[in-house]
């Protein structure tokens, strides 16, 4: 199985990840939870907004873009491209 980079509608991507493991399906979704200056509510920082890493079986492909959610899985026109794992990682 292969990293994919999902596009997620505008601020989707907690929700997107929450379905994702839900299905039992791997992902990352780079963010920071921090608390405001005034220390009462929870601040979420998005380090790439719009978008969830999953990895996944590309047999699975409509299973991800079922999620409504999900505008698309990267890559030119209908063909999807994995992200090395050390990218991942890094």
């Amino acid at each position: 199985m292969n990293w994919y980079a999902l596009h997620i509608r505008s601020n989707c991507e907690h929700l997107v990840a929450l379905k994702l493991d839900a299905d039992g399906i791997e992902n990352f979704y780079p963010h920071v939870v921090t608390k405001s200056r005034d220390g009462r509510r929870e601040v979420e920082t998005k380090f790439m907004p719009g978008y969830v890493f999953s990895r996944f079986d590309l047999a699975q492909r409509t299973r991800i873009i079922a999620i409504a959610q999900v505008v698309a899985i990267l890559g030119p026109g209908r063909h999807a491209i994995a992200i090395p794992e050390h990218e991942i990682e890094s």
